[in-house]
């Protein structure tokens, strides 16, 4: 038994004890002919017996419940007020981490937002600052690749690769951040998909010492013909012939916000 069902025991008995003894007390005095009829009880004896009823038995066991009602109803009340507190601390706590929740989860949207638009700008500047146009001795044109404005270009790039794959660790470490995603896996595969395209042409670019033996491509060599370059080749192609560039980073960034913009917007 708890103690509000305690509590409330307490005041039906008090209440039945009390309406017991009224009963009692007017019983004993509607009927007090017959009991000192042929002297039942003496005189004096039915009026110690009544008082005694009345003030030390009834009133004693009446004021006992009634205390022992008030001071559990007191302690009930306390309890109340505890735990409406306690629920409300908790409340209040999980509002907070919600909260927190909600900041992270703004903060990756925009991050990734900013680092998908970053390699747009990068693919942008490879096009239209670092080619150069030349024709070879059959008199065919051919596209070079400045080396020090592709190297630096890279460094950028190599920076924002590293950032995407923060974007899978931190997801999937923490699967918790987006709960109730409609398709964590799919969101994970998707950054995947971007991670491994941008490292493909990073990774080219370590390679780019290989071309050169004896060399430092950085120092000694000004261009590269962009066909050495594949991976390069098909980032900066035109959007229309870049298959992998729309397919593995475009489609799947614009998945990517898809996934989470649904997420905000049904939660």
């Amino acid at each position: 038994m708890n103690k509000k069902s305690s509590v409330s025991t307490l005041g039906y008995v008090a209440i039945l004890i009390t309406v017991t003894a009224t009963t009692g007390v007017i019983l004993f005095i509607v009927f007090h002919n017959v009991l000192l009829k042929d002297k039942f009880l003496g005189t004096e004896t039915y009026k110690l017996t009544y008082q005694f009823l009345l003030i030390v038995v009834v009133g004693g066991c009446i004021s006992l419940l009634f205390t022992l009602y008030i001071k559990a109803r007191e302690n009930l009340d306390k309890e109340i007020e505890h735990e409406k507190e306690y629920l409300e601390k908790q409340k209040e706590k999980q509002e907070n981490k919600d909260k927190e929740v909600r900041q992270i989860q703004h903060q990756f949207y925009n991050d990734f937002l900013q680092a998908y638009n970053n390699v747009k700008k990068i693919r942008r500047f490879l096009r239209a600052t670092a080619r150069k146009i030349s024709t070879n001795a059959s008199g065919q044109q051919v596209i070079h690749i400045k080396v020090a404005r592709y190297s630096e270009l890279m460094s950028e790039l190599i920076s924002l690769q590293l950032r995407f794959e923060y974007f899978y660790d931190e997801i999937d470490s923490n699967k918790g951040i987006f709960k109730g995603v409609d398709n964590i896996v799919s969101l994970l595969a998707n950054i995947k998909n971007i991670e491994e395209y941008l490292n493909s042409i990073v990774g080219e670019y370590e390679s780019c010492y290989n071309l050169y033996p004896n060399q430092s491509f950085i120092d000694d060599v000004t261009y590269i013909p962009v066909d050495s370059l594949p991976k390069l080749s098909e980032f900066i192609e035109k959007y229309k012939d870049a298959v992998e560039f729309k397919q593995q980073f475009k489609d799947a960034a614009d998945r990517v916000s898809g996934t989470v913009m649904r997420f905000f917007l049904n939660d």
